[in-house]
């Protein structure tokens, strides 16, 4: 939300992974801070908590704004058997959708859209100056 605009800051986002974090919720928690804290080596929960204040306000006085891929595209990342608990819990609604190992983790991801519904004519897969026409009913073809 901070990228988009709407806040300045993630801590005014209710809902933000940084609240999560920073603030942790006594039910129905997102985050394994847990394994979030292990893969970080950090031995404290409020070790962890500062050193997350720390990162999220290094990137925002870096005014960095770009978009991350993994985060942004992935519907969930985590260990493996998270990412296979939430897709799991999808049910019909993970048709298609696949955990990959990234460097970060593992991730749920939606599927690959084809390269013709994502770029304009000029980039798609057949173009008329690829394509060759083939009469059928030329009597000099073999």
């Amino acid at each position: 939300m901070v990228r988009a605009g709407v806040v300045r800051h993630p801590s005014e986002y209710r809902l933000s992974g940084f609240n999560e974090i920073q603030n942790p919720p006594k039910r129905y928690a997102v985050i394994d801070r847990k394994v979030l804290q292990d893969l970080f080596s950090i031995d404290n929960q409020e070790g962890f908590r500062q050193e997350h204040k720390h990162w999220v306000e290094t990137e925002l006085q870096a005014d960095v704004k770009k978009r991350k891929g993994l985060w942004s595209e992935s519907i969930a990342i985590g260990s493996e058997g998270f990412t296979d608990k939430i897709q799991q819990q999808l049910g019909l609604r993970a048709k298609g959708r696949s955990v990959v190992s990234e460097k970060e983790g593992t991730a749920l991801k939606e599927a690959s859209a084809p390269y013709n519904t994502l770029f304009d004519g000029k980039k798609s897969t057949l173009r008329p100056n690829n394509s060759y026409f083939i009469d059928l009913n030329d009597s000099n073809s073999d």
